[in-house]
């Protein structure tokens, strides 16, 4: 594929955005003081998120179900946290692959893992536990973005990657002029979502330092999430679950998982649980 870096910008953009309220709901969701009323207010104004969140409030895991019809009273029973999740879901609903596009269910699989992923970490850590969902769903959006601007030859490159998940990168930048995140990080800017969710979608394959940002969550949840068989390709032979959750700091590692296996399973169940 010969194409100039221009024209590979305006093929991107061309990329459908995720819905401008799901965008505003997501920066007003990043702030640990959101006022509820805003919240309930914006997201009323948008018919499927109400729709989603309605249906979300009358199921049958909060009791009572068809006793709920207003928005705000709709998002006090099921909690903000649970509301970013919906929110985010459906800002990222145009992209979800199905199993017969395999490469396209696969990335979409992996952003999900390595949010609920994100999320543990940032449970077991008690720090970002507002935004790693959201982070971790975000993080690959230039790859989900190459994926639709250029199916057939993202395809290509990443059978091309034959399992090495780290030549991929080379693969991306060899026949785009970018790789997936410098992707996503022109996709963030172009959609205006928040600053974090900016830097994560461009730097979630080089996170570094000691301390426990949301960077370094998203970067060992994608990590965790390629080593334990949600990766778009297969992960590297040497993968050591152990060895990664014991490079979080302060221990939070063995707060998550003794086993891959048990890890595994619980990632399973919480993905299952959020859709």
């Amino acid at each position: 594929m010969n194409t100039s870096l221009p024209a590979i910008c305006t093929d991107l953009r061309n990329v459908p955005p995720i819905p401008a309220i799901a965008a505003k709901l997501l920066t007003l969701l990043s702030d640990e003081n959101v006022s509820m009323h805003a919240v309930a207010e914006l997201l009323g104004s948008d018919t499927a998120l109400t729709a989603r969140l309605l249906h979300e409030a009358n199921s049958a895991r909060y009791g009572r179900p068809g006793s709920r019809r207003e928005v705000r009273g709709s998002i006090d029973l099921v909690g903000l946290d649970r509301t970013r999740q919906l929110v985010v879901l459906h800002a990222t609903a145009g992209y979800v692959g199905s199993p017969s596009n395999l490469e396209l269910y696969c990335c979409w699989r992996h952003s999900l893992a390595t949010a609920v992923m994100a999320d543990r970490i940032a449970e077991a850590s008690g720090s970002f536990t507002k935004i790693a969902f959201t982070a971790g769903i975000l993080h690959d959006i230039g790859r989900l973005g190459l994926m639709m601007a250029f199916p057939r030859h993202y395809m290509e490159a990443v059978r091309g990657g034959n399992g090495r998940s780290l030549d991929l990168l080379d693969f991306e930048r060899a026949e785009f002029g970018m790789d997936h995140a410098e992707a996503g990080r022109f996709l963030a800017e172009t959609w205006n979502l928040p600053l974090e969710f900016r830097v994560v979608a461009e730097r979630h394959h080089a996170a570094a330092g000691a301390e426990l940002d949301l960077l370094r969550i998203v970067h060992g949840a994608c990590q965790l999430a390629d080593m334990l068989g949600f990766g778009v390709v297969p992960p590297p032979a040497e993968s050591d679950v152990r060895r990664v959750l014991d490079g979080l700091p302060a221990g939070i590692g063995e707060k998550i998982a003794d086993t891959a296996e048990e890890l595994r399973a619980d990632v399973e169940e919480r993905m299952s649980a959020v859709l």
